[in-house]
């Protein structure tokens, strides 16, 4: 600690924390009352913690509820980026009270029907990463259907005994299980408000910088 505050490059000292076990409410809140010891040290020696960002999508419930945080001394923002579009992970570990529902979702065509009980549709892990685990999202409006393991371009999809088989052609909505890396295989967004496509963007951020030009190459 005490090379910490005697570093010169330290300028607006900041900390982040995040919750081992988001969804176990107390062992969140251990952690932040030790975040709050740690905070509180730095400022005897001249550095006080400006800033703090704790929780990601996960323990976002974990760090509205904690009563220190609105006492602190320090600004305390929270940093849960999943927000944003959402994905079957973060449904299932967000209250339903939010109100959330996915904002990103993959238009999937069914091509085939290898079996009695399984079709494959247009979405392999080029479209829908597997990054963790299977399956890797569900069918929106359809849960009994199960994805299986993608090929690079395909999703075969399991259908369950006495389920309606989807038809060849038959558009499916695809909520990923981790949206994060799904953006980033797309060129550009359909935008889709109240039923109707109300325009088309690019998809910005997608990818890497240019490498940077060096001398001598």
């Amino acid at each position: 600690m005490h090379r910490i505050l005697d570093a010169e490059r330290i300028l607006t000292p900041a900390l982040a924390i995040y919750p081992a076990v988001a969804v176990r409410m107390r062992a969140a809140h251990r952690g932040y009352a030790r975040l709050l010891e740690i905070t509180s040290a730095f400022a005897p020696g001249g550095f006080p913690v400006q800033e703090t960002i704790t929780s990601g999508t996960p323990g976002l419930p974990c760090a509205l509820s904690y009563a220190g945080f609105k006492q602190a001394s320090f600004v305390h923002r929270v940093s849960p980026g999943t927000l944003i579009y959402h994905d079957v992970t973060s449904l299932k570990q967000l209250p339903a009270a939010y109100g959330l529902a996915p904002a990103a979702v993959i238009v999937a065509t069914v091509i085939s029907q290898p079996t009695p009980n399984i079709v494959t549709c247009d979405a392999g892990h080029k479209t829908v990463s597997v990054d963790c685990g299977l399956p890797n999202g569900e069918v929106l409006g359809r849960p009994e259907l199960v994805p299986l393991t993608p090929g690079e371009e395909h999703l075969p999809i399991e259908v369950p005994a006495g389920a309606v088989v989807p038809a060849i052609r038959e558009m499916l909505y695809l909520v990923p299980r981790h949206v994060c890396p799904t953006p980033n295989n797309f060129d550009d967004a359909v935008i889709v408000r109240g039923g109707h496509i109300t325009g088309v963007e690019s998809v910005t951020a997608r990818g890497r910088e240019a490498p940077l030009p060096e001398s001598g190459y």
